[in-house]
């Protein structure tokens, strides 16, 4: 099969509706209860993490997440973690990016949803 083949290009298409229909819900549901900037937060976060699960999902293979051709994924994502942590921690940043970090409930439904709108594809191939 081509790298860029159409089963490739309509299996992407999938994954990054399903990641949109994710980060909206989770935007969607925050905006009735917290207040804008901590929605915005909770779905920048559902954004990126999505991002990094769904990366590890389609790379993953028979070995184990933690193996050692798996080091240029965790050293990228432990960078994207930090400057993540950073726009949501550091309060200058977090008002040029117009978010607020979301509580705890509101942060682990964030990751929540972007374990399954991320990793939802591993879980099918198995």
């Amino acid at each position: 099969e081509a790298f860029f083949g159409f089963h490739q290009i309509g299996l992407a298409i999938v994954q990054g509706l399903v990641i949109l229909g994710g980060v909206l819900g989770i935007y969607a549901y925050a905006l009735r209860i917290y207040p804008e900037t901590e929605a915005r937060g909770a779905a920048f976060t559902a954004l990126v993490l999505s991002n990094l699960v769904l990366a590890l999902a389609d790379s993953a293979g028979t070995a184990g997440i933690f193996a050692a051709r798996r080091k240029t994924y965790w050293l990228i994502s432990a960078a994207v973690m930090t400057l993540l942590a950073v726009i949501l921690e550091v309060p200058g940043v977090a008002k040029v990016w117009q978010v607020a970090r979301p509580d705890t409930w509101l942060l682990a439904a964030a990751i929540g949803v972007a374990l399954i709108s991320g990793g939802w594809t591993r879980l099918v191939r198995q």
